[in-house]
């Protein structure tokens, strides 16, 4: 990437200190790969799906964080993702009952 080094070196204020550009772009590539817009077909190989081929040529580099939020592969895994945590809740919410 071309990044002015000021953006290079910018961190979060966090007790971590992580980086802002590396975190984003680890964000960004997490996200497409939960739309199906990315296929990692090993560790830190990546490749264009066909979907995200159709984006590309429909929207060029505009594509937003919106638009990969909107792909049904991203909103599928959100909604069994969400469902797992409302369960898990739901599990330790309960109160044990005792036996008589």
């Amino acid at each position: 990437m071309n990044l002015p080094e000021e953006l290079v070196n910018l961190r979060y204020p966090s007790k971590y200190h992580d980086l802002v550009a590396i975190s984003r772009v680890a964000w960004a590539l997490s996200d497409l790969k939960l739309a199906g817009l990315l296929i990692s077909p090993r560790r830190s190989i990546y490749k264009i799906s066909d979907t995200e081929k159709q984006l590309l040529n429909k929207y060029g580099l505009n594509i937003t964080r919106e638009l990969v939020h909107s792909q049904p592969a991203y909103i599928e895994h959100h909604t069994r993702r969400n469902s797992k945590i409302k369960a898990l809740t739901m599990r330790k919410s309960q109160k044990p009952r005792l036996l008589n």
